[in-house]
């Protein structure tokens, strides 16, 4: 083990310049946002020109900018693109805008692109110029920014203030100083000589209120100005943390919890687990063995740090007083415990928030409906920043979110930042992999891994098991009767579990795609109906009859409809009602499948519901009825119906006309030779067809000419006698005519 944690060290410890910088964006009201998240040790410089602006670094990095324009569009920045391997990031833009910056901790670079305001004018200060040359390679120690914004305090604290009595001059000198050594630090920062600090000071709980109780202040935003300007271009820099500027808050205005706030990795101390976990117990009680809040917060954040959900709550169940930073651990422990918040959570409204806040918010909730906005680059920020140990177990929890929400992508990240701390949570993981595969359209390979991690029979099996089935139903595939029995034992099995209620429902659903329609319903009947609130057990009915309907043979399908129709008809929804109707319809059944057709319905399903309402009138004799369902609907099939209704209401010629718009020939002859239309059948391509048209053409219009003698009107008798015999034996042969005794 101490061999490959030194291999990962060295691995780990490579170049700089072999790293890639992720650039994310964001689309705001004012401004849009690039975030550039640099390799630790990477110093960067921002030259804007006319339109344009090139972010270089040193040492040169390789930056990823393929999902920049996923998120926004090209109304300011027109291109983000880099030339070559590892040269500047070239940034073009045709707005009238300017750039603001910030450094983050963990050297994130935050590029806004803000719209310039018409009546603004930025106050210039004019630093005192020098002839003393500064050497070309200076050394110098990087210092925290707290360090420096102290530095800068102490300069001013002998100063005559403001608000007391001096002269005028005395005021215009101290604010001078002031903005000369703001100006400094900002130069210094460009320079890469000031960074902010990485690690935020400790918070004594004594000291400072809690932090729900003072509205959660979040740090204030760094400012970025112009520092210097040569030949055009102007530098820009991330200005040490004042007292102006925005503070990170929500869409709906309320204050991100602050990264320091959150910051698990120093939860977990220095020294190892068990000295540390010591030493809080040491400090735990007093001599009046009277618990003290303080420590107890702190032994809560350290098991938290570890990952170990009930031990935090534990401790935190221990503190007289717990406040609003207590209730924020507590939302933390509990979601390492149950994978999601059960209770009100801390986390609240913070899903938005470009914070650490926006990992454990998504966290808290049990899934992402489509109202919520989770801050992703902020949560990817954060995954990267956890201990390896959380970061394998919240991962994939996280992405199968994600997938479940309909975002593959973002699912996908996830797990590939799980992948890159080494070997992976292997049970979980592989359910994710399972799901994320099926979300992105590989049906066989996710049913492959989804097939593994139910063979591995661990604790994730019965929900790669629920997923497996789920997916081969979707699919519209029967469920083999090994796997519906396998379900069946892990429903009895954690019957009192978190599973219990989706191992029921689908147990159900596996017997039904199994063909165990009975058992199905049995089961529905009976422990269902104990188990499962009425909306649950009718909507799990209606599933099964569309498998009954889908799959069932005849006899079955028949048994079952009947019981549904007798006892659940105001149970079935639209789509099961019309697929019963139309399978009963098919087998002769319309009386039985009219219940189901009763209530109205809207939409395509409406729609559907009237023409099987039509069908099932037809079927019964009311042909009035089957054509006044039809009304306002068009359509061939709709005109093929009223065609049927129109007949068999005695309108024969107007069936025929309504089949010849059809352009179904036979009908609508069919229909003429009923109406008595002679006529439109003379043109018959049928040869018989038009000799009986033919014939009783000429029966209707006999010639009775005087001028023709009476042996010439026998003869032309006796030939139309002829041919009318003709004609008559050859319907006698095609038609067989029924003889009644």
């Amino acid at each position: 083990m101490r061999l490959l944690a030194i291999l990962l060290a060295l691995v780990w410890s490579g170049p700089i310049w072999a790293a890639t910088a992720v650039v994310r964006s964001g689309e705001h009201d004012g401004f849009t946002r690039l975030v550039a998240y640099l390799p630790e040790g990477v110093a960067w410089d921002l030259a804007e020109s006319a339109n344009a602006a090139r972010l270089t670094t040193t040492p040169s990095v390789q930056f990823d900018t393929s999902t920049i324009y996923d998120r926004i569009g090209r109304d300011r920045f027109s291109e983000v693109l880099q030339g070559r391997s590892n040269s500047p990031l070239e940034l073009s833009y045709l707005c009238s805008c300017e750039f603001r910056t910030q450094l983050l901790p963990g050297n994130v670079l935050v590029i806004d692109l803000v719209d310039k305001k018409p009546d603004a004018v930025l106050p210039v200060v004019e630093r005192p110029r020098s002839s003393a040359r500064v050497p070309e390679s200076v050394k110098v120690n990087t210092v925290s920014q707290a360090d420096a914004k102290a530095v800068t305090e102490a300069a001013t604290n002998n100063l005559p203030s403001m608000t007391e009595e001096g002269s005028p001059d005395q005021a215009a000198r101290l604010a001078e100083l002031e903005a000369m050594i703001l100006q400094q630090v900002a130069r210094a920062a460009t320079q890469g000589l000031l960074k902010p600090g990485n690690k935020s000071r400790p918070v004594k709980n004594s000291d400072t209120p809690a932090i729900a109780d003072q509205g959660v202040e979040a740090p204030v935003s760094p400012v970025s100005v112009p520092v210097e300007q040569a030949g055009g271009a102007v530098l820009h820099s991330s200005m040490i943390e004042d007292q102006h500027g925005d503070k990170p808050v929500t869409s709906d205005g309320r204050a991100c919890l602050p990264d320091e706030a959150l910051n698990v990795t120093e939860w977990r101390g220095e020294q190892p687990f068990t000295f540390e976990l010591g030493q809080l117990r040491r400090d735990l009680m007093t001599e009046l063995d009277r618990t003290r809040d303080e420590t107890a917060l702190a032994t809560a954040k350290f098991y938290v740090g570890y990952g170990f959900g009930p031990e935090a709550l534990g401790a935190l169940a221990m503190m007289g007083d717990p406040g609003g930073e207590a209730q924020i651990v507590a939302s933390m422990a509990r979601i390492l415990e149950y994978g999601h918040d059960p209770e009100p959570s801390a986390f609240a409204h913070q899903m938005d928030c470009d914070t650490h806040a926006a990992f454990w918010a998504t966290l808290a909730h049990p899934a992402i409906t489509p109202d919520m906005a989770p801050e992703v680059p902020a949560i990817m920020r954060t995954m990267n920043e956890l201990p390896l140990m959380m970061r394998q177990y919240l991962g994939p929890i996280l992405a199968e979110r994600f997938i479940a929400a309909k975002d593959p992508g973002t699912a996908e990240r996830l797990l590939r930042v799980v992948e890159r701390g080494g070997e992976t949570s292997e049970d979980r993981h592989i359910l994710a992999e399972g799901k994320l595969n099926l979300a992105k359209g590989d049906s066989d390979q996710g049913k492959a891994t989804l097939a593994r991690a139910v063979g591995e029979g661990s604790e994730i099996s019965p929900e790669a098991l629920i997923a497996m089935v789920e997916t081969e139903l979707e699919e519209g595939n029967p469920v083999s009767r090994e796997t519906a029995e396998l379900v069946a034992a892990y429903a009895l099995q954690f019957r009192n579990s978190d599973l219990a209620i989706d191992l029921l429902r689908v147990e159900i659903l596996a017997r039904a795609g199994a063909g165990q329609f009975e058992t199905a319903f049995e089961i529905l009947d009976q422990r269902a109906a104990d188990n499962l609130d009425p909306l649950a057990v009718d909507r799990l009915r209606n599933r099964v009859a569309g498998l009954v309907t889908q799959s069932a043979p005849d006899a079955e399908f028949m048994a079952h409809a009947l019981d549904l129709a007798t006892r659940h008809v105001p149970t079935i929804d639209v789509a099961t009602g019309n697929a019963l109707s139309a399978r009963l319809l098919d087998l002769g059944f319309p009386d039985l499948a009219e219940p189901f057709l009763s209530e109205g319905a809207e939409g395509a399903e409406g729609r559907a519901r009237r023409i099987l309402r039509s069908e099932v009138a037809l079927a019964t004799g009311r042909p009035l009825r089957a054509e006044a369902e039809l009304v306002g609907l068009e359509g061939v099939e709709i005109d093929a119906l009223r065609a049927r209704a129109r007949s068999e209401s005695g309108d024969h010629g107007a069936a025929s006309a309504v089949y010849s718009r059809l352009n179904q020939v036979d009908a609508a002859e069919d229909q003429a030779w009923l109406a008595g239309r002679w006529s439109d059948l003379s043109e018959s391509e049928d040869p018989l067809k038009a000799s009986v048209a033919t014939l009783m053409k000429s029966t209707d219009t006999a010639p009775t000419s005087p001028e023709m003698g009476e042996l010439a009107q026998n003869r032309r008798l006796l030939q139309d006698t002829a041919a009318a015999k003709s004609t008559l034996e050859q319907l006698l042969s095609r038609y067989e005519v029924s003889v009644a005794d």
